[in-house]
């Protein structure tokens, strides 16, 4: 986190300033310790011989006690509790009218409770703190500990022991580290204390959250940030990117206004108790926290500790273990801080933390606010359920009565099933609710983004313990630091240190408040891509009208309704430069994700399908084919991105890395104001000038036939199987001609070329030859069996007789057939269908081999490399139609059965396979896609024999040519040029980087030799030689190819402005009545032949017009996609002729089949269309208005 990130104004109105110094009573605190054994598969730590102190208050104690308001002599309220809800005119909920005040509070408890959560950086100490903690007050016996001792020293982690009391998974103990918000629970003379110890890892921020949400925050100022005194690592938690800084302003987000900061580790033997290191991690910190929102004199308490040993923990500090800290310890701190002021008469409000079942359903969560009392009814909202609290359990498990405002309860609940809740929803009032809205307007400020922040952004809200996608419908108001006033114009972006007020719309309803009401349910945080992006608070939220209508509207403060969106269903949209900067960083997030495999050191990825299947590449053809894509900007990337693929056969993700530099350099452009059609001129005229050079750099590859050491150099492992199938003389290569097959076994030096065909079949009788030498084959796509009707038919036979004569008639035919096979000269019979085993039989009696169920593409290579014709039906079997070969024969793999035919020397010798072997099938596939572009690459040779150098040689020459031309250009397309030049030389800086080498450094090391030596052939890697000396190749139609497409690319993005997305409507009604038109479709048939199809494809093409509602009847199945692009065709052409905007679709084999709900349904809708489905016969449609 930057420096930058902090720099949020103490005095702004994030939360009231602690204007009164917290008064510290130095009184020796007496802890109550009684024995205790703790369940170590429990988890939280609850004394068992805590009894339930309520036992003893009746429960109409509170029915008519006298409003009390103030508090015990030792409580007056801390100045950084949340300010109190106006409800003067609201009863305590769930209690009628009755009034709670702290009177009630000391009868039920007798002692206060606090919560307390842990943050800091990995490793800080955090949990070893709170076991050490729990054992000092009793909460953890010494046998216990002693287990925990003994198991971590066989684990050799015998220093963490203590962290076991609250790290009870096995995989925190077995790394270390906090993964879930542990809890535990402690008593002392004075109140009560749970513990939150939340992770410090970067990659559980959002469990840390979740943690500090529920602590007392600003109500009593008990929450402690651990800090690491030994050398390195408070500078790593601290100043490197560590966690402290994130959490501190996390903490001040939740509500955390009070930090105990507790300098940890000051016995470490490179500390040694030293003032002067205490005091360097207190002036480090101060300025910072003071940043973060904190007020250094109220706020903040530092104090010195050793969370393994204990000290200053319970007890103070001794003279001889340090003699410059005389203050309280931590415990006798907490004792003694002042009381909170707590919301008893607000109405209730409870976030679900966690839900379960046992013997019913059971939420968790801390009460904001209000009171909740067993046997009342409560409100769980956004689902608007109503139901009754049968039992409150509060921290030591034990069933309570009433849970008040600051207790962590557990309430079951009637009415409502465990699957119903989800964490983030609350528990709330009956007669006031937490509002619940999908559009709220807050106040931002940024705190860390590398880019802008525009209308449209996406990113997590963390808000109490609702977690959700939201993004920025609209930015309002740019809130200037100093004056804080707003602007008027709507910013069209915000950046890092900026405050806003914008518009945010969420994925689903979500319980939120003003934040000047009910501030734990209105603070929020912003995260994405694991920082913490933005800090917020709600200050108003918009009420829906009906969800499903085209617009949605909300009131000003007179109550006048206006539209806020209209299209698309609050589908928001942008325009300009808002959306060409969307664009931008769209097509950025793709060219990152291919930038890492650039370059032969290039890391590869791990491609899931959807059904669970691994691929793992570089080769960024395969990554952007595999790889899945929302946005519409990022999807044109990538299809205009493969074209390269299909086109060159290769250099795929240099294209991709090349525009997304471009793109980067198009920001900063923008930024200064130049107009992107004046930008893409540049991009064209630098493009241009890098073209031309490429030329004038080339080398040309001289080869032949004969002499082919200069192609060896570039592709060894291709180049006989290209020039297998090249014609020299038109300079042009038959792919078609070359099959690249592949099988799991042996190594990749197993790898050959075959001048044929290699089949994955075998013989289809295990007891014909294996070998057929000088072959004669017949190439069949018709059955090879005896003739049967073409229609369904039936053959009733009532006798053996009968049978016999029928086996005799197909024996003779089926021998028929294979005396005509023979006497055409065939002697090996390849076919593309199947025959039973019986024929099977008979071809091996008459000696005929034959080969059965060979592939489409198979068959015709088979053809083409045999000079053979296809025979589609028997009666065209003629001699001259078979193919030739040399030799046909079956080849074993090792020790398994698997086998293949390859057929060799053939007629048409062009005709070549590669067959690759690997330990694994994710290496064979690799090796393929390896050998597809080593092919790519000979082609290109043999189409233009001209090369560049690699290894960034290329881009680095080009670069200096166009910064070159840059300097002899007045214009403004000056700019541009120059930026050009900026984004060639991210192709070397990623090669480099790649490689494990200092990108700049590199760079410009080559660039100043190339400069000096004036040669353009030294690249990544080629320090020491020229690219040419190592064979580091690229041919010239590929890198100019790659410099084309990539200013295409990024010139067509840049020319995009506006994104809308199409809605048909008719001439006639668009300008008519705007009364929605409600459609509904029947589709009935006269068999089950509809189903999964209709989901898939008749669902998308309904999107478009507002896809409301369908029904399934009779578990209906399909064979006939006819059906479901006539329904799509008759949808289309209703939605052009009346202007549709909801649309229903009812499917059954018959109009009977309809529910009567869906048949009146149809009959009151505005359009009725009964789509007719018969087999063999068109398909009828009727229209009903």
């Amino acid at each position: 986190m930057s420096k930058e990130q902090g720099n949020i104004d103490p005095k702004d109105n994030w939360e009231e300033d602690a204007e009164a110094e917290a008064t510290l009573v130095e009184k020796t605190t007496q802890l109550s310790v009684k024995e205790f054994k703790l369940n170590t598969s429990a988890k939280e730590f609850v004394p068992s011989w805590l009894q339930n102190t309520t036992s003893t208050t009746p429960a109409n104690t509170t029915a008519n006690t006298t409003p009390v308001n103030t508090t015990s002599t030792n409580t007056t309220p801390a100045k950084n509790a949340d300010k109190k809800p106006n409800v003067t005119d609201q009863g305590a909920d769930g209690i009628g009218e009755e009034v709670v005040d702290s009177e009630i509070v000391q009868d039920l408890y007798g002692k206060e409770h606090l919560n307390l959560v842990f943050i800091g950086h990995v490793d800080a100490g955090k949990s070893t703190m709170g076991g050490n903690i729990l054992y000092l007050t009793g909460m953890v016996d010494q046998r216990t500990m002693e287990k925990y001792e003994k198991e971590a020293k066989e684990l050799n982690r015998e220093s963490w022991y203590l962290s076991w009391a609250l790290d009870t998974g096995k995989e925190e103990r077995a790394k270390g580290k906090t993964v879930e918000c542990g809890r535990a629970y402690f008593e002392t003379e004075k109140r009560r204390y749970t513990i939150l110890d939340a992770p410090g890892h970067k990659n559980y921020v959002p469990n840390m959250i979740g943690g500090a949400a529920q602590a007392d925050v600003g109500i009593m100022a008990c929450d402690f940030n651990v800090i690491s005194a030994r050398k390195g690592e408070f500078e790593t938690g601290f100043e490197r990117g560590g966690q402290t800084r994130e959490h501190a302003v996390l903490a001040k987000t939740s509500g955390v206004n009070k930090l105990i900061v507790v300098i940890n580790k000051m016995d470490d033997p490179t500390v040694g108790w030293s003032k002067e290191r205490y005091d360097e991690c207190v002036t480090k910190l101060t300025p910072f926290l003071k940043s973060s929102g904190y007020n250094p004199a109220t706020d903040i308490e530092f104090m010195p500790v050793s969370a393994f040993t204990g000290a200053n923990l319970k007890d103070r500090l001794s003279e001889e273990v340090c003699s410059w800290y005389r203050g309280a310890s931590l415990l006798e701190y907490l004792d003694n801080m002042k009381a909170l002021d707590r919301n008893l008469n607000a109405p209730l409000m409870m976030p679900i933390t966690e839900k379960y079942k046992d013997m019913g359903t059971i939420v968790v969560g801390k009460i904001e606010s209000g009171t909740v009392k067993k046997g009342h009814s409560v409100l769980i909202m956004p689902n608007k359920r109503t139901v009754e609290v049968s039992a409150i359990y509060n921290e030591t498990e034990e069933e309570v009565n009433v849970g008040v405002c600051g207790d962590n309860v557990r309430l079951r609940v009637r009415g409502i099933e465990e699957e119903e809740i989800s964490t983030g929803f609350v528990v709330c009032s009956t007669k006031r609710s937490v509002k619940t809205t999908t559009i709220f307007e807050a106040q931002l400020a940024i705190l860390e983004h590398k880019n802008i922040i525009c209308a449209g952004y996406s990113a997590v809200l963390h808000i109490h313990s609702c977690v959700e996608e939201v993004s920025i419908a609209s930015l309002l108001h740019l809130i200037d630091k100093k004056t804080g006033r707003k602007s008027k114009k709507p910013p069209q972006f915000v950046k890092k240190g900026q405050k806003v007020i914008a518009r945010l719309e969420s994925q689903g309803p979500i319980c939120v408040e003003a934040f000047e009401e009910y501030p734990q349910l209105g603070r929020f945080t912003l995260r994405d891509e694991g920082k913490t992006i933005a800090i917020g608070k709600v200050s108003k939220y918009v009420e829906m009208a009906n969800p499903n209508m085209s617009a949605v509207y909300a009131t000003d403060e007179y109550g006048r309704p206006f539209i806020i969106v209209r299209e698309q269903q609050r589908k928001n949209r942008l325009s300009g430069i808002d959306a060409i900067k969307s664009h931008i960083l769209a097509a950025k997030t793709v060219a990152n994700i291919i930038k890492t495999s650039l370059g032969p050191r290039g890391l590869d990825k791990i491609l899931i399908s959807p059904d669970g299947d691994i691929t793992v590449t570089n080769d960024g053809a395969t990554i952007l084919t595999q790889m899945e894509v929302e946005h519409q900007i990022a999807k044109l990337l990538v299809q205009l991105s493969k074209s390269q693929d299909d086109e060159i056969g290769d250099g795929t993700t240099g294209v991709v890395v090349l525009a997304g530099a471009l793109l980067e350099q198009c920001e900063n452009l923008l930024e200064r104001g130049i107009h992107p059609i004046r930008i893409s001129d540049g991009f064209e005229r630098a493009c241009k000038v890098a073209v031309e050079h490429l030329e004038k750099i080339s080398d040309v590859v001289e080869f032949t036939k004969e002499n082919t050491e200069n192609l060896f150099k570039t592709a060894m492992t291709t180049v006989d199987a290209v020039l297998s199938v090249a014609d020299l003389e038109r300079k042009d290569v038959d792919f078609e001609l070359i099959k690249v097959d592949g099988k799991v076994g042996g190594s990749l030096v197993d790898t050959i070329l075959v001048q044929g065909v290699i089949v994955d079949k075998d013989m289809s009788h295990p007891q014909m030859p294996r070998e057929v030498r000088d072959a004669k084959i017949a190439i069949l796509t018709c059955p090879f069996e005896p003739p049967k009707p073409k229609t369904k038919h039936k053959l009733d036979i009532t006798s053996v007789d009968e049978y016999k004569k029928l086996q005799n008639y197909e024996r003779e035919k089926f021998e028929e057939m294979i005396k005509r096979v023979k006497d055409t000269g065939a002697n090996l019979v390849i076919c593309q269908w199947g025959f039973d085993d019986e024929a099977n039989h008979l071809l091996m009696q008459n000696k005929l081999p034959a080969v059965r169920w060979v592939g489409g593409p198979e068959i015709e290579l088979i053809a083409i490399a045999t000079n053979g014709r296809i025979v589609p039906r028997f009666e065209d079997l003629r001699p001259e139609k078979l193919g030739v070969a040399g030799l046909v024969r079956e080849i074993s793999f090792g020790t398994t059965k698997d086998r293949m035919l390859v057929i060799e020397e053939c007629s048409n010798s062009r005709a070549v396979t590669v067959f690759i072997r690997g330990s694994n099938k994710m290496i064979v596939d690799e090796a393929k896609r390896a050998t597809h572009d080593a092919l790519c690459v000979v082609r290109n040779l043999v189409r233009d024999n001209r090369v560049v150098y690699g290894g960034g040689a290329a881009e680095i020459s080009c670069s200096l040519a166009v910064s070159k031309a840059a300097d002899q250009i007045s214009s403004i397309e000056q700019h541009a040029i120059r930026a050009f030049s900026y984004a060639l030389d991210a192709i070397p800086m990623a090669l480099a980087e790649n490689s494990g080498l200092s990108p700049i450094e590199t760079l410009a090391d080559i660039k100043s030799r190339q400069v000096t030596e004036n040669n353009s052939r030294l690249g990544i890697d080629c320090t020491m030689k020229g690219s040419n000396e190592q064979f580091v190749y690229d041919p010239l139609i590929s890198k100019r190819q790659q410099y084309l497409l990539a200013t295409q690319l990024v010139k067509m993005i840049l020319k995009i402005d506006d994104v809308c997305k199409m809605v048909i409507w008719s001439s006639s009604s668009s300008s008519s009545s705007s009364n929605t038109t409600t459609v509904y479709v029947l589709i009935k048939h006269s068999s089950k032949m509809l189903g999964d199809m209709l989901e898939w494809d008749a669902i998308s093409e309904l999107k478009s017009i507002g896809f409301v509602r369908r029904e399934k009847v009779d578990d209906l199945t399909w064979t006939d996609r006819d059906i479901v692009y006539a329904h799509i065709e008759v949808t289309r052409r209703c939605a052009a002729q009346h202007g549709v905007t909801a649309v229903g679709i009812v499917v059954g084999p018959t109009v009977e089949a309809f529910s009567p709900d869906s048949i009146e349904a149809a009959k009151t809708a505005d359009i009725f269309i009964l789509v007719e489905y018969k087999p063999n016969s068109s398909i009828h449609s009727k229209y009903y208005c």
